[in-house]
């Protein structure tokens, strides 16, 4: 990450290593060629890993991939012969759905697949009823809400109106000191800007 010429407590630029590929198939990897390029930006992002760990012990998971048990964003459970099936109205999307893998792209035609799974399912009447559940338990959006709390009940929610809320702060930040956003750092700060009544 290299400085801002006139500011240097900016960022100004990123400076990359073109790679090529050394290995047999299937077992390469990127090794620097030494030649390098400067990419000017004002922004970097540093990706530093990611495994996706067991949601519950009910939740199926894949301990080898570091994936929930999925078909196309549905969550699926394996029977003793190999056969899956659907887990009623759960499904994933993401890293936890197919691995540590691609970019904010790749994680839009993810989400879109699961989504259409979402909607083939709501058409279907695949989660709307189910005799194994009552309406409480298939309670939507104020069912996580109490689940959350129950698991977490010293944490505070944030709703979209209260991330919008951070979010138009961040920008009004920004806009003092000359840039898009001025990210807050500090969860306590976020938290008491996403809850304030304005």
């Amino acid at each position: 990450i290299l400085a801002d010429e006139k500011d240097p407590a900016r960022v100004g630029a990123i400076r990359v290593e073109k790679t090529k590929l050394e290995g047999e198939p299937n077992q390469q990897r990127a090794v620097g060629t030494g030649e390098f390029e400067d990419i000017p930006c004002n922004l970097v992002l540093r990706s530093i890993g990611y495994k996706s760990l067991p949601i519950e012990a009910d939740i199926p998971f894949d301990n080898r991939r570091h994936v929930v048990s999925n078909d196309q964003g549905r969550v699926v459970t394996t029977s003793s012969n190999g056969e899956k099936q659907p887990m009623v109205g759960l499904y994933c999307t993401g890293w936890v759905k197919r691995g540590p893998s691609g970019i904010i792209g790749t994680n839009i035609v993810d989400a879109r697949e699961t989504v259409s799974c979402i909607i083939e399912d709501f058409a279907a009447g695949n989660f709307l009823h189910s005799e194994d559940k009552s309406d409480e338990e298939l309670g939507g959006l104020e069912a996580v809400k109490k689940l959350i709390k129950k698991r977490n009940p010293d944490k505070q929610l944030v709703s979209w109106a209260d991330y919008e809320r951070l979010s138009a702060e961040e920008n009004r930040r920004g806009e003092l000191v000359g840039k898009p956003r001025e990210k807050v750092t500090s969860v306590t700060e976020m938290l008491e800007i996403a809850k304030s009544a304005n």
